[in-house]
């Protein structure tokens, strides 16, 4: 299977690590936490086999709006959360 790696907004540090701290200057941290987004590290989709799936509140940025979606997540064998494109398609 395909999909995006997700990374869970839980600090400032996680959102530095997102590259999204320039949200803070239109969105209050407490809009971001417990959300998860795109590994801005990861360039495409990446191969995983999924093992479980897991419902988790998704945060995208679409034409520097942030827009909050609950998605039902893959959970990989290497224990880190996917979403597919298909589910990014459709919160845009």
């Amino acid at each position: 299977m395909r999909g995006w790696p997700l990374i869970r907004i839980e600090t400032h540090k996680d959102l530095e690590r997102a590259e999204m701290t320039w949200l803070l200057s239109n969105y209050d941290f407490g809009a971001l936490r417990d959300t998860y987004m795109d590994d801005p590290r990861c360039v495409e989709e990446v191969e995983f086999e999924p093992v479980g799936r897991e419902r988790v509140e998704f945060s995208i940025v679409v034409h520097d709006n942030l827009y909050h979606e609950q998605v039902e997540a893959y959970r990989g064998r290497d224990g880190k959360l996917y979403v597919t494109e298909e589910q990014i398609e459709s919160m845009i």
